[in-house]
């Protein structure tokens, strides 16, 4: 759960899950506090029980987040009002145009937050296919392994080719002592694997500063 809000608060940011706290805490224990509450702690412990987590997950509780952000920010307001009341200034002629001014000026880092996002969504898969496409130009094969990220898109520049995926395991370490795969890509290449060790395979090329590896098997060409 914790890497899981580590990678939502680098998606959105702070102010928006500050602001959906916020305004749990100002449910009342009634139906629609309660509709509220159920939707978004429910919903999120669901996210949870996904093996497979990605940040996007969150997407079909953002009625819940911006209903709930709504009520965070007149709970801050509510906290001024009273504030300003205590030191004899009240404000109750300017709620309505402070709640949207807060509101506003909240919705900066926000839109900040949802505009880099956007943007690196723009490039989401650009690298990998660029990748994977000079791969099956170049390196033609039967049977592939990739990693994880590229497993799907593998598919379709080799169609017809049996694609397993870089899993860290010895079924796998045991079929590239074999030689058994033609091609392997593997992306952000951190972790070991007998590749080279082998003896079976050769690195032939290199994308993006050592990002993406490809290699293929030694006698690949003479079959």
């Amino acid at each position: 759960m914790s890497t899981f809000l580590k990678w939502l608060f680098k998606d959105i940011g702070h102010v928006l899950p500050a602001l959906v706290v916020l305004g749990l805490v100002r449910q009342k224990q009634d139906e629609k506090g309660w509709l509220l509450i159920s939707w978004a702690l429910i919903g999120f412990a669901m996210i949870m029980t996904v093996t497979h987590k990605e940040t996007r997950f969150i997407t079909f509780l953002a009625p819940v987040m911006g209903i709930l952000a709504v009520e965070g920010v007149s709970l801050i307001v509510d906290g001024i009002e009273k504030a300003l009341e205590l030191a004899g200034r009240p404000i109750k002629p300017w709620k309505k145009a402070i709640t949207i001014g807060l509101a506003l000026l909240l919705l900066i880092p926000v839109g900040g937050n949802a505009f880099v996002l956007k943007e690196r969504w723009n490039i989401t898969g650009k690298y990998d296919s660029h990748v994977l496409r000079y791969a099956s130009e170049h390196y033609p094969g039967e049977r592939l392994l990739v990693s994880p990220y590229l497993y799907t898109m593998a598919g379709f520049y080799y169609p017809g080719a049996k694609v397993e995926m870089i899993l860290y395991r010895k079924d796998v370490e045991k079929k590239i002592s074999e030689g058994y795969y033609d091609v392997i890509i593997h992306k952000d290449p951190n972790t070991y694997l007998n590749i080279l060790k082998s003896g079976n395979y050769e690195l032939v090329k290199e994308f993006y500063n050592g990002k993406f590896k490809i290699f293929i098997r030694k006698n690949l060409g003479a079959n």
